[in-house]
């Protein structure tokens, strides 16, 4: 149509001399046909539209070249021109130069070529929508398959309370009768040993632990000022002699755990840095260093039956395994939904209810338990004590867990403790905590990070903990309560059994000290 349109009007000739032959009704109709072709409008393919799109320059409305004067370019904003047209224009643009199409400032030195022969950009917003969508359903389940879970839980414990109350009820009538034996055979108490351990440059201490086969006690604390290393590590103190021996320095922060390995050879410790460092006991020597990632390690503890790995919990509530042989690089990274600091970490032997055994990983609110299966996988469960948890401890000689947590109450300044001695069963086919017992702690503003301790005894086990706010050492049994307090001047940071030629020792740690209680039998 164009044509014919541009042939008739570029030869005005031809048509004044067909017009002269052709009557005046024939040249009105031609007249008209002209008009009506002039004013028809050309429809324009959507198809070609979407051909174009990405394929031309705004400016000029011409093809792009993939080289040439005319070859495709962007502006910082990120608009596509041709190279020619850009130029052209922030040269002849009034102040301030700018992007044609945004309005962004630009100049010669934003121009930036593409190195593509064609450019089309598809439309994927609604598939990122769906994708967004996707992943907020996922994070939806496992935080309702991890409410499922606990619903679950809480519903077998509660049947194993039940079960519980029964038993119990038949303890008191067999604790009424022991107690009218003990009554008349003697009574347990403990007694401060004459010997105590001062440490009179070596302040600053923290944690304390007992080394069964070397019959020696290991204290985290500061070194000396006359120490040629400052800084942090532990202290060895021979039993026996009551000798302080070698200090070995660790860190440039305050020790926060440590841990050794099954032989008691090797010493791991975390200090709330990037790395840990472990050591050997022999020549304090560093032997490994273990950087998993960016955030800090809170807490680190070797495995019962599996020598050669060893657990590390970060600040971001990431669990990193690793074999030890192999510091390198983990071999696992195990991430909650929880993402609040891990306390610690605590390995459980095999053992008839897990046979394959596992460890537990105890957040500043809540605990998971993580169980190997025959191929050595890792099954996770969440269990049933999610609560603000201050401070935790586990004897492998009981199997049992000590808690101490924060009440709520709303209402009053004070926080009262409490300590939950508690055991880890399967029931019905899944992980528990089974409270044993409980009773309060410390009632205090800002209750210390004190930690109890559990003493395994033939008849049980005995709980040995320091209430802030009286200043004293209690004792407790879960068959017949609080049996024996101790005064103590100074505040007690850590408490940790002591197993001696079949006699129950514990040792309470303050910053400069440490006491010795003996557990005996007074007739």
């Amino acid at each position: 149509m164009d044509v014919e349109e541009n042939d008739e009007v570029s030869n005005p000739q031809n048509v004044q001399s067909s017009s002269s032959d052709e009557s005046p009704k024939s040249e009105e109709n031609s007249v008209a046909k002209r008009k009506r072709r002039r004013t028809t409008p050309v429809p324009i393919s959507n198809k070609e539209d979407e051909d174009d799109d990405g394929a031309t320059c705004t400016i000029c409305l011409d093809n792009f070249q993939s080289a040439g004067i005319h070859r495709v370019i962007s502006l910082k904003c990120g608009h596509l021109f041709g190279e020619s047209c850009i130029k052209r224009w922030i040269k002849e643009c009034a102040h301030p130069k700018c992007c044609p199409q945004c309005k962004t400032k630009a100049n010669a030195r934003d121009i930036r070529f593409i190195y593509a022969s064609k450019i089309r950009v598809f439309d994927n917003s609604r598939e990122h929508d769906l994708e967004l969508q996707i992943q907020n359903l996922n994070e939806e389940k496992k935080r309702l398959a991890s409410e499922n879970q606990i619903n679950s839980i809480m519903v077998i414990t509660q049947k194993a309370e039940i079960k519980r109350l029964k038993d119990e009820i038949e303890m008191l009538r067999d604790c009424a009768r022991a107690e009218s034996r003990r009554a008349t055979a003697g009574i347990r108490t403990i007694k401060k040993t004459k010997k105590n351990v001062d440490f009179k440059e070596n302040l600053d201490s923290r944690l304390l632990k007992y080394l069964s086969r070397h019959r020696k006690l290991v204290v985290s604390q500061k070194a000396c000022e006359r120490s040629m290393f400052p800084g942090y590590g532990i202290k060895l103190v021979d039993l026996s002699t009551y000798r302080q021996e070698k200090f070995i320095n660790t860190s440039n922060k305050i020790v926060n755990d440590f841990s050794f390995d099954v032989n008691e050879t090797c010493v791991i410790t975390s200090s709330k840095d990037v790395t840990c460092k472990m050591f050997n006991m022999s020549s304090s020597s560093t032997v490994a260093a273990f950087t998993p990632s960016e955030s800090p390690i809170w807490t680190s503890a070797f495995d019962y039956d599996r020598h050669f790995t060893l657990y590390l919990g970060a600040q971001n509530g990431t669990t990193y395994i690793y074999d030890i042989r192999q510091p390198a690089a983990f071999i696992k990274e195990i991430t909650p939904i929880n993402k609040s600091p891990i306390k610690y970490t605590i390995p459980i032997k095999k053992n008839d209810n897990f046979p394959y055994g596992g460890f537990l990983v105890i957040h500043m609110r809540g605990i998971y338990f993580y169980e190997y299966s025959a191929s050595v996988e890792v099954l996770s469960t969440t269990l049933n004590f999610q609560y603000p948890i201050l401070v935790a401890s586990y004897d492998d000689r009981t199997e049992m867990l000590l808690i101490t947590r924060i009440v709520a109450d709303q209402t009053s300044d004070f926080k009262q403790t409490q300590h939950v001695l508690m055991n880890l069963v399967r029931v019905e086919g899944i992980p528990v905590l089974q409270e044993i017992y409980s009773f309060n702690g410390t009632n205090a503003k800002l209750p210390a990070l004190s930690r109890p301790t559990q003493i395994k005894v033939p008849d049980g086990v005995i709980i040995a903990t320091y209430l802030q706010d009286t200043r004293m050492i209690e004792t407790w049994s879960p068959t017949t309560g609080k049996f024996h307090e101790a005064s103590c001047s100074d505040a007690i940071t850590d408490i940790c059994p002591i197993y001696n030629d079949n006699i129950q020792f514990f040792g309470a740690l303050s910053l400069s000290r440490c006491r010795l209680f003996k557990l005996s039998l007074d007739y």
